[in-house]
């Protein structure tokens, strides 16, 4: 629960029960949203599986690997730890 006055100009004028159903209304659209994310996540991830496979001189020099690579040498110094990518 959030106190009234640290809510939006537009929640704050909503009655009470409005105000619950606009909340909920979006809690349902995210969740919609998150799930549409992960399926198309999913996708990206076997098309560049599939787009990748054998060619290694692809997969070095794809965006991909130059993002990692140079997180990857960004973070080293910081004791980070990364994951390879997933092509």
């Amino acid at each position: 629960d959030v106190e009234e006055e640290h809510l939006p100009t537009e929640l704050r004028a909503m009655p009470s029960a409005e105000r619950e159903e606009y909340v909920a209304a979006k809690v349902e659209q995210r969740k919609k949203l998150e799930a549409e994310i992960v399926t198309l996540d999913k996708k990206r991830d076997e098309y560049l599986a599939k787009e990748m496979k054998g060619d290694e001189a692809k997969v070095k020099n794809s965006f991909n690997s130059q993002i990692f690579n140079t997180l990857k040498r960004q973070t080293h110094s910081k004791k980070y730890r990364m994951s390879s990518p997933k092509f």
